[in-house]
């Protein structure tokens, strides 16, 4: 999935009003309420003094179209790095092992078409889930959690897919400016962004005086949860028998 230029926009004009509200220099809001120094590839330590960051960012303050700037600088980093895939991989659904013997879930829309979450291909996200539990049973300590985080957890068509207790974990949080796991929700599986989300995203930050205020214009938070990885066991039937739940009690 390449991002669009649109969706860069989204970015900057939201750090512009973070700039605007907060009184904050860009520099630091788009540092730290954009994804965009993620999207370039620079990592996860958030180094304001990046070398490469800080050309782009002298760059960006001259640029008249700032997002046709972001998305080629984007682009091209995109072409210089080795494509990168995610390791474990079951269909649309992968995971990386934390510390403390914790699974991190996450999920990628793998299809080439929209609609991976409706209920009709409910049994294949289902199946995909089920031999990645039926995989990770006999590799993982018992007591260890699985962990997800985003904003995905609010919709039922993501929901239905886990057990119903994992959502009794589920906590709100307004931390995620930096990740596709709160910026996700305006995008499509082609990186285009959903349009008429994002204007009225933008509509309502332009009404917004506080820092709190520009933060609730997101349609969903992240929500971030952790539930012991034997109630997905229980859930999926593993341990007892290798069968797919019946889709009917599951949905």
């Amino acid at each position: 999935m390449f991002l669009s230029r649109d969706f860069f926009d989204l970015n900057l004009k939201f750090a512009s009003r973070i700039s605007e509200v907060t009184g904050q220099g860009l520099p630091q809001s788009l540092l730290e309420y954009t994804h965009l120094y993620l999207a370039l590839g620079l990592g996860r330590d958030f180094d304001p003094a990046n070398v490469i960051w800080q050309v782009f960012l002298d760059e960006l303050m001259q640029k008249t179209d700032q997002a046709a700037y972001t998305h080629q600088v984007y682009r091209s980093r995109e072409a210089e790095q080795p494509k990168q895939e995610p390791e474990n991989v079951f269909g649309c659904f992968s995971y990386v092992r934390w510390d403390g013997n914790r699974i991190r879930l996450h999920f990628r829309n793998v299809t080439n078409a929209s609609g991976a979450l409706q209920r009709r291909h409910a049994p294949e996200r289902i199946a995909e889930l089920l031999v990645m539990f039926k995989h990770l049973h006999p590799v993982v300590p018992v007591g260890s959690t699985v962990v997800g985080g985003s904003w995905l957890y609010n919709i039922e068509a993501y929901r239905r897919l886990f057990p119903a207790s994992y959502f009794r974990s589920a906590q709100a949080v307004d931390d995620e400016f930096q990740f596709l796991a709160l910026w996700g929700q305006f995008l499509y599986s082609d990186g285009n962004i959903r349009q008429p989300l994002a204007q009225q995203f933008l509509d309502g930050i332009k009404k917004q005086k506080t820092l709190a205020g520009l933060q609730s214009q997101f349609p969903y938070q992240v929500l971030r949860l952790e539930s012991p990885v034997e109630e997905f066991y229980a859930h999926f039937g593993i341990g007892r028998n290798s069968f797919l739940p019946n889709v009917e009690e599951t949905l």
